[in-house]
């Protein structure tokens, strides 16, 4: 199975596809708004057709305020919605229209994170007493348009409330999909440090010692043979080169892999040497050892392969006697030229 966040094809995880409605649910609230401007419209045109009364003019404002106020004033705006049904009973004009818009803007209210309980009774109750009032019963047998409206007013807030918790379930789902995957990259790239980490001990540790003992041993072979063996020397002396170069290029492979590890103490360590070996000293001391140290010290550069071996040295020689040894250590390196 690909990694965590990975699909098959190596490319990171897209979030999880929510439904259309809610990838468009701004789209989805501007269409309410037209459904209830339109409908606003069609309450003037009768008022102008039938000449309503003031009130009811009056009531289809009330209920255009409470379209205006809906972002900025939700309660204001569905106190509104409510009353404009009852104030079209008053005059005796049908509330079906104004009720309906009162449902349409109940939906709005919920779907913008307006409670839906209490959009679903604030807007029940004012469509069922409009609706009852103008019916003169409340009684479904004998007129079933109170119970309609008080259910459409029910059902709307109910759906609106519904979108909106379903919207933010949707937008945590996502959240903790990105948060996996970036932990999971996170993971990853630490793990990827940990090995380069890891692959630069070895090479410092072991490769690395390894070549510097190997280059010490050549030159203690070129020393030791004699004098009309110069044919031999040459060919010492081209292995001791050879053996150096490795030895620098180990080096620069340390210095890249420890810059790429994405650790700053790792990047910045620097590697064995002779300019160390008073560091090693004063570990020691740091950690108790009362260490009398005399450390020669070269003007001219040491062979990077010579100071390894000898920061290796001390280092092995100073933890033998830290296991194994009591009192006092001495330390001197001379320079013998």
């Amino acid at each position: 199975m690909p990694p965590l966040g990975q699909t098959g094809s190596n490319r990171p995880a897209a979030d999880p596809v929510a439904p259309w409605w809610l990838r468009h649910l701004r789209t989805l609230e501007r269409g309410v708004l037209v459904i209830v401007a339109l409908a606003l419209a069609v309450q003037v045109a009768l008022l102008i057709i039938d000449g309503g009364s003031w009130l009811a003019a009056l009531a289809v404002a009330v209920s255009a305020a409470g379209a205006g106020l809906v972002v900025r004033q939700p309660h204001v705006s569905l106190l509104l919605f409510a009353v404009a049904p009852l104030i079209a009973t008053l005059t005796g004009w049908s509330p079906t229209g104004l009720w309906s818009i009162a449902c349409f803007g109940g939906f709005l209210l919920a779907l913008r994170g307006l409670p839906g309980l209490l959009a679903a009774v604030v807007v029940a109750v004012g469509n069922l007493l409009a609706a009852g009032a103008y019916a003169g019963t409340l009684t479904p047998s004998v007129d079933p348009e109170p119970s309609v409206a008080a259910f459409a007013g029910v059902a709307l807030a109910s759906a609106g409330s519904a979108i909106q918790g379903q919207s933010r379930y949707w937008e945590g789902l996502q959240q903790r999909t990105r948060d996996a995957i970036t932990a999971a990259q996170a993971a990853a790239a630490r793990g990827i440090a940990e090995e380069r980490l890891r692959i630069a001990r070895d090479l410092h540790d072991s490769v690395g010692h390894n070549i510097a003992v190997l280059n010490m041993h050549l030159g203690a072979a070129e020393v030791h043979l004699p004098a009309k063996a110069d044919a031999t020397r040459e060919d010492l002396h081209a292995a001791r080169a050879a053996v150096n170069a490795v030895l620098q290029e180990t080096q620069q492979i340390l210095r890249v892999l420890r810059l790429n590890s994405g650790s700053d103490e790792a990047a910045t360590q620097p590697v064995a040497s002779y300019e160390r070996i008073a560091e090693l000293v004063d570990q020691a001391r740091t950690a108790g050892m009362r260490v009398d140290a005399h450390i020669e010290q070269i003007d001219t550069p040491i062979p990077s392969a010579i100071g390894i071996c000898a920061y290796r040295i001390v280092q092995e020689s100073l933890t033998n006697a830290q296991r194994h040894g009591t009192g006092a250590v001495t330390l001197r390196i001379d320079h013998d030229k």
